[in-house]
């Protein structure tokens, strides 16, 4: 693929980038307990950044054969592109990162169908009114990327996603919630998926409502994550170099409680996440984002930190506007990888068993109706228990909440458990234990 470099420089341009993917994907889907899909699709993407009388011009195409193409369409659209404001990594990716070889794409279909059937049966034998989703998503995907500058990288990796959903209607409230796994290896686990689930049904069959007012409330490890949202947007270096953080001008200043670490780690051994480069081939790192309460640092991919001064952190990835899910076709921006939370040292039993009244929440709906960009969590409950005298006594129905994370993080917190749970963050980026948290005098409506 580098002498398609070669071509690139042939008409001028003073540098290039190419980056190639090629992704193999097997769906097998239940829903409302039916086997709904088994599905095989392939996919190619090839991507062209080129610089060429200053200006940074993109092409894309699902054909690396049509590469004539993409350096033709570059160079037509190059009078209109805009100033390049970086330049092209040099740096040969960590080489002490390795992702292992496994055998998930060997596994069967029939053997993923009968599992998926196994527990669909197990849980509606207890709960015959429950409608069960089952899903197994095997992904085998092979990256390369290479510049003029001389880079020159690629790794492969295979993974397999598990999830198992649920839902059903108990006094006219639907209810409805998921659990999942996100593995580098086929030691799906579907006892450990089955039991979680029945669990949380368990939970939901006593639906009860809570008079509005504060209360201790814990965040499981699902809503501590998605509460962090807002702090991962202020410390994304694009919403920084735009002036759209609340965090912009606070580098090493106490933004949270001294007892919260946060890191985004790509180089975590056998993390989801892990890989040896992001998408523009910066070597992946360690980031401390929050060391004892303090801001340490800001996620950046080659334009934002030419742009504020900064070192690259190896977080530039090609993803969606809105959704983070990978697109050939989006201009690489800094997300986060796998995001680590410090645990404490209280057990989650010993939380709840302190609890005299108060509340567990795990997802809220209506999550980005507040302003979310300065810290802002609003919306309706949607999964959330009432614990009284230290015992879980039935699910919440019909309350709300709103807070704002640089308050609460800084002033209301009142532990960090050491009980930890391995947790995707929004939208399935990486797949790490994270902690629960307690916090004081948080507003249920």
């Amino acid at each position: 693929m580098k002498n398609l470099l070669n071509k690139v420089i042939s008409i001028g341009a003073t540098d290039g980038e190419i980056y190639y993917k090629n992704s193999t994907k097997r769906n097998i889907a239940f829903a409302n307990n039916n086997l709904k899909e088994v599905s095989f699709t392939q996919s190619t993407g090839v991507a062209l950044r080129m610089i060429k009388d200053g200006k940074l011009s993109f092409s894309t195409s699902t054909d690396l054969n049509e590469f004539d193409n993409l350096v033709k369409s570059c160079d037509e659209i190059t009078p209109f592109s805009s100033p390049a404001e970086f330049n092209f990594i040099n740096k040969h990716s960590n080489e002490d990162i390795s992702i292992p070889e496994n055998n998930i794409m060997d596994l069967n279909d029939e053997q993923l169908i009968e599992d998926g059937k196994k527990i669909i049966t197990d849980i509606t034998k207890e709960f015959p009114d429950v409608k069960v989703g089952v899903e197994f998503d095997l992904n085998s995907s092979y990256v390369e990327i290479c510049n003029s500058k001389g880079l020159l990288n690629s790794y492969k990796k295979d993974s397999l996603s598990f999830s198992v959903s649920s839902s059903f209607i108990k006094d006219n409230n639907f209810i409805n919630f998921y659990d999942i796994q996100l593995l580098l290896n086929s030691n799906y686990d579907i006892n450990a998926m089955t039991n979680s689930v029945l669990e949380q049904i368990r939970l939901c069959r006593n639906i009860v409502t809570l008079d509005s007012g504060p209360r201790p409330v814990i965040f499981t490890p699902n809503f501590l994550c998605c509460s962090l949202i807002p702090l991962m947007l202020g410390v994304n270096g694009k919403k920084v170099e735009e002036g759209s953080s609340p965090l912009a001008k606070k580098l090493g200043t106490q933004i949270f409680d001294e007892r919260f670490t946060i890191v985004d780690d790509a180089t975590r051994p056998g993390a989801f996440n892990t890989h040896p480069f992001d998408d523009e081939g910066t070597p992946s790192q360690r980031t401390e984002i929050i060391k004892n309460g303090r801001l340490q640092s800001f996620l950046h991919s080659l334009k934002t930190a030419k742009k504020l001064n900064m070192e690259p952190t190896g977080n530039g990835y090609k993803l969606g506007n809105f959704l983070p899910k990978h697109d050939i076709s989006a201009e690489p921006s800094p997300y986060v990888t796998n995001l680590h939370v410090e645990p404490g040292k209280v057990s989650l039993h010993d939380m709840i068993a302190d609890l005299k009244d108060g509340v567990i929440i795990d997802s809220v709906i209506g999550f980005f109706m507040g302003n979310i960009g300065n810290g802002e969590i609003t919306g309706s409950i949607d999964m959330g228990y009432h614990v009284k005298n230290g015992k879980i006594v039935g699910k919440i129905s019909g309350q709300s909440i709103n807070f704002n994370i640089y308050d609460i993080f800084k002033n209301n917190l009142i532990d960090i458990s050491s009980t930890t749970k391995n947790t995707p963050f929004f939208f399935f980026h990486g797949y790490n234990p994270i902690p629960y948290a307690m916090f004081k005098d948080i507003n249920i409506e």
